[in-house]
């Protein structure tokens, strides 16, 4: 089944901070800017006017303590202004990544 069958008639979310991300990682990682790119491009060509698209927004300290501990959303803040690197064996984070 093509993407256009299974996307036609439903209706997609599309939130995306493609245009204004800041997170870096390697050429082959999962997450490269060049993947993100190929998926927006295959939801804008099977968009039958059912795709939304909605503006991101950062997540408040707040928000993100539902989730994580304070001392690690610090240390990664740190790790990052330090310049970031590999946090473990497949996940990068950068600069501009937290």
């Amino acid at each position: 089944m093509r993407v256009e069958e299974i996307v036609r008639g439903a209706p997609v979310l599309v939130v995306t901070t493609a245009a204004i991300d800041g997170h870096d990682t390697a050429l082959r990682h999962p997450e490269r800017q060049a993947r993100l790119d190929a998926a927006l491009a295959g939801v804008q060509r099977a968009d039958d006017g059912d795709v939304a698209r909605l503006e991101p927004r950062d997540a408040t300290r707040s928000e993100l303590e539902r989730a994580h501990d304070a001392r690690h959303l610090d240390a990664l803040a740190q790790f990052c202004a330090a310049g970031g690197g590999m946090l473990d064996p497949d996940t990068v984070a950068g600069p501009r990544s937290f």
